[in-house]
C-alpha cells in the first residue's frame, strides 16, 4: 500500500481533487436548478374583491397550490383544477367562490433559494477543500 502512494506521481493528486470538486459543483448546480424554494404569500384584499380577482382569473389559475380559507373557518389546501363562475375545485374539493374569505397563493422565494445554493454550495467546497488536503498529504 505504500509503496503504491510513492508511485503514483504527485503532481495528479491535486488535479484529481479539482477533477472532484468541479464534478460535485456541477452535480450541486444541477439539482438546486431543478428543486426551487417556494412560499405560501397571503393574499391582502377584503373577500368581495378577492372573490371578484378569482372570478376574472387574475388571480389564481388551474394548476395553482393553494391555501383557501372560507366564511365557516375552514381552511383547504388545494391544486387548482377548475375555476368556474361560482365555484373553485381542487381534486376532490369544491368551494363556492362566495363563500372564500381569505387565499394564500404559493410563489417561488429567490431569498430562500438562494440561500440555500450558497449553503450546500459552501459546503461541498469546504468538503472537497479538505478532501484535497488529505489526499496531499500522502505526497513524499
Amino acid at each position: 500500500m505504500i509503496t503504491r502512494l510513492l508511485l503514483r506521481s504527485p503532481a495528479k493528486q491535486p488535479v484529481r481533487a479539482l477533477a472532484w470538486l468541479r464534478a460535485l459543483l456541477c452535480v450541486v448546480a444541477t439539482l438546486l436548478t431543478l428543486c426551487a424554494c417556494t412560499t405560501m404569500r397571503p393574499v391582502t384584499a377584503k373577500p368581495a374583491e378577492l372573490q371578484q380577482q378569482i372570478r376574472s382569473g387574475a388571480l389564481i389559475a388551474v394548476g395553482d397550490q393553494v391555501s383557501v380559507f372560507t366564511q365557516d373557518h375552514q381552511e383547504y389546501e388545494l391544486r387548482i383544477t377548475d375555476i368556474d363562475a361560482d365555484y373553485l375545485s381542487g381534486g376532490t374539493i369544491r368551494i363556492p367562490i362566495g363563500s372564500i374569505t381569505g387565499l394564500k397563493t404559493r410563489e417561488f422565494s429567490a431569498g430562500k433559494t438562494a440561500s440555500v445554493t450558497a449553503g450546500v454550495t459552501g459546503f461541498a467546497v469546504a468538503g472537497l477543500f479538505f478532501v484535497a488536503l488529505s489526499s496531499l498529504a500522502f505526497m513524499p
